[in-house]
């Protein structure tokens, strides 16, 4: 099943910002999330299958899980190069 990935256009503004690097690293990050968001993520805190983390060189993503309608929405996205 893929997933379908939501971002806000006040993350995908910091997104557009990213060195070359970093976007390599989004997208094979982005592409890990839609494919299985659940194997590419951690736990956000409480495990409760929602809230989720996702990291790739020098990214962070925390990412909200629908799966009633298979949607990964991004929540925050942080840089640290």
């Amino acid at each position: 099943m893929t997933w379908r990935p939501r971002i806000g256009i006040e993350h995908q503004e910091v997104i557009d910002r990213f060195p070359e690097e970093t976007l390599n690293h989004w997208g094979l990050l982005l592409y890990k999330l839609v494919c299985d968001p659940y194997t590419a993520t951690v736990r956000y805190g409480e495990d409760d299958r929602i809230v989720r983390t996702a990291a790739a060189g020098p990214l962070i993503v925390v990412v909200l899980l629908n799966e009633g309608t298979t949607t990964v929405t991004v929540l925050q996205v942080v840089h640290l190069g």
